[in-house]
C-alpha cells in the first residue's frame, strides 16, 4: 500500500461554508454546518461529474470534480485499458470534491478543496 501524501496549497488561505440548496441556490454559511450570512449564489452539476458554485457577491466562480477512486480489486496491468467510460472499475464519492479551481473576476484563479 503507497504511503499517504500530505498536500498543501501556498500562499492565504481561508474558509468558506457553503450549503448547496435543492433549489439550486446557495447558501453562504457562518462556520461550518453554522446560520446563513444572507450571502447567496447558485450551483449547478455538470453531468454527474463535477460541480460548479457561483458567489456573483465575492466576484467567484468554483468548479471542481467529484471525487472518484479506483475498485481496489483493479489491478496496476489494467491501467492501460481504462477509459472514460469505465465506470465499473471506480466507486464515486458524490459527497466530496477533488482539488478544484476558483475564477475570480479580476482574472485570477486559485485552487479550493472542498469536502
Amino acid at each position: 500500500m503507497p504511503e499517504s501524501l500530505e498536500f498543501t496549497l501556498p500562499g492565504h488561505t481561508s474558509e468558506l461554508y457553503l450549503l448547496l440548496n435543492a433549489d439550486y441556490t446557495v447558501s453562504v454559511l457562518n462556520e461550518d454546518k453554522g446560520a446563513p450570512t444572507g450571502e447567496i449564489g447558485t450551483w449547478t452539476n455538470v453531468y454527474d461529474q463535477s460541480v460548479v458554485v457561483n458567489l456573483p457577491n465575492r466576484g467567484a466562480t468554483y468548479t471542481a470534480n467529484f471525487r472518484y477512486s479506483l475498485k481496489p480489486e483493479i489491478q496496476a496491468s489494467q491501467y492501460d485499458g481504462l477509459k472514460c467510460g469505465s465506470y465499473e472499475a471506480f466507486t464515486s464519492h458524490c459527497d466530496e470534491t477533488m482539488v478544484g479551481i476558483k475564477f475570480n473576476s479580476d482574472k485570477m484563479i486559485q485552487c479550493w478543496v472542498g469536502y
